[in-house]
């Protein structure tokens, strides 16, 4: 991909100075707008970037007028729907124990537990619990249930 933007910039006659990452341009443009830097003693940021089905993460550290990446790791195995999978087969044995109902025997109860938990993550982004309410999962059971984030 990368040699395939810098090939697409030569087309377009423009002259690529450097080509970075997501995350350390993220960590360039938040650098830019700090006015509090230290001069002597440096922060050092983590910035990570969690997509559907992958993961980025940078250490930056800061000073006054400069940043130093320190590291940048890349997983494409790791991302979002891992975590959704994880609170799917959470719900899915919690409610097995509770109400003797087996989501992955119901397609679409399966994919309404899905549904869920993707929303469960979005709140719990912001807070450190949400609840989960599913009405007539399957066999007119209703579920609920209570996530922290801890």
């Amino acid at each position: 991909q990368r040699r395939a933007l810098l090939d697409a910039a030569a087309i377009a006659q423009l002259n690529v100075l450097r080509l970075m990452n997501e995350t350390t341009a993220n960590a360039l443009g938040w650098g830019l707008v700090k006015t509090d830097l230290p001069e002597a003693e440096p922060w050092n940021v983590v910035f990570v970037d969690m997509g559907h089905s992958s993961l980025q993460v940078s250490v930056v550290s800061f000073v006054k007028g400069k940043l130093d990446v320190k590291a940048t790791v890349y997983d494409r195995n790791l991302g979002g729907r891992n975590f959704d999978d994880v609170l799917v087969n959470h719900f899915a044995a919690e409610w097995k124990a509770k109400h003797k109902i087996d989501i992955f025997t119901n397609p679409k109860a399966k994919l309404r537990t899905e549904v869920a938990s993707e929303k469960l993550k979005k709140v719990l982004s912001a807070n450190s619990e949400a609840p989960v309410s599913i009405e007539c999962l399957m066999n007119d059971v209703d579920v609920r249930s209570v996530v922290k984030r801890e």
